[in-house]
């Protein structure tokens, strides 16, 4: 089982129920085995003006399979009219913690 099976997506919401709603969604859909929910604050700019939010950025525990279909689900539930969303490949892990991802998804 190869580490570069398994991905971190990452996106951003502006409030807590939104991180809630959206991390539940994937996982009842096994879109993800995990979403972690962490408090943050963003800068950066959107139509041409410096932006500072409170945020919170969705950690996004999934196989590379499902990629595409997260993507998708992400997409169409999120509130952003630009949602974020990037991955990176995951390159090591407890071979125990990947077995269970492989198979919550």
């Amino acid at each position: 089982m190869g580490s570069t099976e398994y991905i971190l997506a990452m996106t951003t919401v502006s409030s807590e129920p939104q991180a809630q709603d959206l991390a539940r969604k994937l996982i009842e859909n096994r879109l993800a085995a995990c979403v972690n929910q962490i408090r943050v604050a963003s800068t950066y700019r959107w139509k041409g003006t410096l932006e500072e939010e409170p945020e919170i950025l969705l950690l996004i525990k999934t196989t590379r399979a499902r990629q595409a279909d997260l993507q998708d689900a992400l997409l169409e539930a999120h509130p952003y009219e630009l949602p974020e969303f990037i991955t990176l490949p995951l390159t090591g892990g407890s071979e125990p913690y990947l077995k269970w991802l492989q198979g919550s998804v």
